[in-house]
């Protein structure tokens, strides 16, 4: 049975839509039929809109039918913190007495103890959890299954509170709030006043716990220390008694911790550190004068900084300055230049003198710091031969006076130890607060009515789009122009609507020659004169793999066009059957 080609208009155009050729039905439909665009994908929903909403529906259906059978599930929530301040009386407490570790570790520790199974029994042994169907399994409602994993076996009373805790460790929930010292407690429970006690409950119970630890190892702490101070502080007096006798023995006394033989090598060495400095100084002094006793009166004045030789330079340079001013007026012998030269001679000679006694006096200076190097080298050889005697008792002094101070070290410690935790006995507190108690639920947590609606409404409403795709995949015809050319290579000249009756498709397009009808002609009409640019089409042929398909309405109307734009038509009618 042969089908007419149908064509729908969208906001996009229009869409082609024809059976592929019988011949290719048999090959395997290939990947690119598969892809869909989104304005595809949006009329493939809109055309089953009918199966999507059916879907949707009897997702609902099904969502409400299983609420209807759900015990409703109350969950309350307690805060626990983990203390990071300090309420300690004393300033130092050991370790039976201080705050936990604020690390990772430390505190997922605390997590941990909060979902052991101890903590829980607790918990069972003081709300009764026994005598509640929803945790003891074995006074639950008998359901219709029930023979098939009954025994006779009678359960011991340890049995049952295990079986509880095992009930209970599945209805709570333990977490730690991330970057924080803060701990969420959830209990759920068929009863919303019992979910608030237990989570309250496995709080309490958890600082109590907290509390009875501390107390019993402050108590063994306290004992303990109390019998290892008695030991330590005979320790400390007999290494004392040690150190003072030998002290007495080897005449050996301290001075804030330094000997006094090491303390007068000590001051002799730096007064030989003084005196080689100023020997090296003098010597220096002395080497200078006597180099520059050689050259110019002006030098020497500058070096020596003498008063006299300042004063007998400034005379000599007046000398000087007469003696030029003369030479100008005079001559070499005349008895002024011949007075002046005399009295610049007595002056150098005087100068000359003055010089060599400081030399003397700076040689002299020289010996004396010489003599009191070598006195105090004699010194400290001395000294050095008093330590060097002396050094194997002070090591054996320094290796008693550690024990002594390592004793006392230990003694003091123990002491302030074991006072800390005298006082601490009747003020042991928890590392732990509730900050947060849990309140009785006014709504039940589960099954959440509104969300479990809102996911069948989606679920239900993805599976229908799903399903709706699904049946597109599997259809074999084309439906876009944009198919025919990826899936056969050839390229699409255009698309025509669909048109009910080819008797009425001129007067049709005379009336309307603006219309989407006509401008489709014309774009087909465009496509088959820019085809070939060098060649103009002059023969054009239609024809279609099955009867029935619009040959002869896409015929006459494209003649019409063309006609309408002055160009010559010739339709010829070539099917021999129906002609």
């Amino acid at each position: 049975m042969t089908q007419m080609p149908e064509y729908n208009m969208s906001n996009n155009g229009f869409v082609e839509r024809r059976r592929m050729p019988r011949s290719q039905q048999h090959y395997p439909q290939p990947k690119e039929t598969l892809s869909l665009d989104i304005y595809e994908i949006i009329e493939i929903i809109w055309s089953q809109r009918g199966l999507i909403a059916g879907v949707t529906a009897l997702s609902i259906v099904l969502a409400s039918i299983w609420l209807i059978f759900q015990v409703p599930e109350y969950k309350a929530h307690s805060i626990v913190q983990i203390d990071s301040r300090k309420f300690n009386v004393m300033e130092e407490m050991d370790t039976t007495t201080s705050n936990l570790p604020q690390h990772s570790m430390a505190i997922q520790s605390e997590v941990d103890v909060l979902k052991s199974p101890y903590l829980s029994g607790l918990v069972v042994d003081k709300l009764g959890l026994t005598k509640y169907s929803e945790f003891n399994s074995d006074i639950a409602p008998k359901g219709a299954l029930s023979w098939l994993k009954a025994d006779n076996i009678e359960k011991s009373a340890a049995h049952i509170r295990n079986s509880t805790v095992n009930s209970l460790m599945k209805n709570r929930h333990i977490s730690l709030v991330p970057r924080s010292l803060t701990i969420n407690l959830y209990a759920t429970s068929n009863n919303p006043e019992l979910a608030a006690k237990i989570a309250n409950t496995l709080a309490q119970e958890y600082i109590n716990e907290q509390i009875r630890t501390r107390f019993k190892a402050n108590t063994k702490a306290n004992e303990w220390l109390t019998t290892r101070l008695k030991e330590i502080k005979g320790n400390l007096i007999a290494s004392e008694n040690a150190v003072q006798l030998f002290r007495e023995k080897h005449n050996l006394f301290d001075n804030l911790g330094v000997s006094i033989n090491e303390e007068q090598l000590s001051d002799i060495s730096a007064q030989l550190i003084l005196a080689r400095a100023e020997l090296a100084e003098a010597q220096a002094r002395l080497k200078q004068t006597k180099n520059l006793s050689k050259g110019s009166i002006a030098t020497i004045t500058k070096v020596l900084n003498s008063p006299l030789i300042q004063k007998l330079s400034e005379q000599e340079a007046e000398v000087v300055r007469k003696k030029a001013d003369l030479s100008v007026i005079f001559g070499s012998k005349h008895p002024k230049m011949i007075s002046i030269m005399a009295e610049h001679k007595d002056l150098r000679k005087e100068i000359a003198s003055e010089v060599k006694k400081i030399i003397t006096g700076l040689k002299n200076e020289v010996e004396v710091i010489k003599s009191r190097v070598k006195s105090l080298n004699e010194s400290i050889v001395g000294a050095q031969d008093l330590v060097g005697k002396n050094t194997a008792a002070e090591v054996e002094l320094n290796g008693l006076l550690r024990e002594v101070n390592t004793n006392k070290s230990i003694y003091e410690s123990f002491l302030s130890r074991s006072k800390e935790t005298e006082q601490q006995v009747d003020l042991v507190k928890s590392d732990s607060h509730i900050i947060s108690p849990a309140y009785t639920p006014l709504e039940p947590f589960s099954p959440k009515k509104s969300l479990t609606i809102a996911l069948a409404l989606i679920m239900g409403f993805g599976i229908g789009i799903i399903i709706a795709l699904l049946q597109r995949y599997m259809d074999k015809t084309f439906r876009t122009s944009g198919q025919i050319e990826r899936i056969l290579g050839y390229a699409s000249l255009g698309i025509f609507p669909k048109f009910p009756e080819a008797n009425y498709v001129l007067e049709y397009l005379k009336e309307k020659p603006n219309s989407m009808l006509a401008e489709s002609l014309r774009k087909i009409k465009s496509s088959i004169h820019f085809s070939n640019m060098e060649k103009t089409p002059k023969v054009i042929m239609l024809t279609s793999s099955l009867p029935n398909e619009g040959k002869t309405i896409l015929t006459i109307s494209l003649a019409y066009i063309a006609a309408k734009e002055g160009l010559k038509v010739l339709v010829i009618d070539g099917d021999m059957r129906r002609a």
